[in-house]
């Protein structure tokens, strides 16, 4: 059974061993709707995730809307950063999962 957090990714099991398959993730655009921040010290991706999204786990999306590539949760003070509307989340989250069936 995989952990929860790849609970949607696609996986084989091969001799007992679960093996993930890369994640494609969708392409974000800037929209109008999105708000943009400056980044704070204390400012993270996935704490940004909870105050916008109710969900640290959706971290990833900010770091694609800002073609943020690096492992790093935090983002350079004084960076600004595009944050998708939340009514955005419905089509952006269909639009991984039709990119990782």
């Amino acid at each position: 059974m995989p952990v929860e957090r790849y609970k949607d990714v696609n996986y084989t099991k091969i001799e007992n061993k679960i093996i993930y398959k890369s994640i494609v993730y969708p392409i974000i655009k800037r929209e109008e709707d999105d708000t943009i921040i400056t980044v704070g010290p204390a400012d993270r991706l996935d704490l940004l995730a909870h105050d916008y999204y109710g969900d640290s786990t959706l971290y990833w999306i900010i770091a694609k809307a800002n073609n943020i590539i690096t492992n790093d949760l935090f983002p350079e003070i004084g960076t600004q950063l595009s944050i998708p509307s939340r009514n955005r989340l419905g089509n952006i989250l269909s639009d991984l999962r039709r990119l990782n069936e």
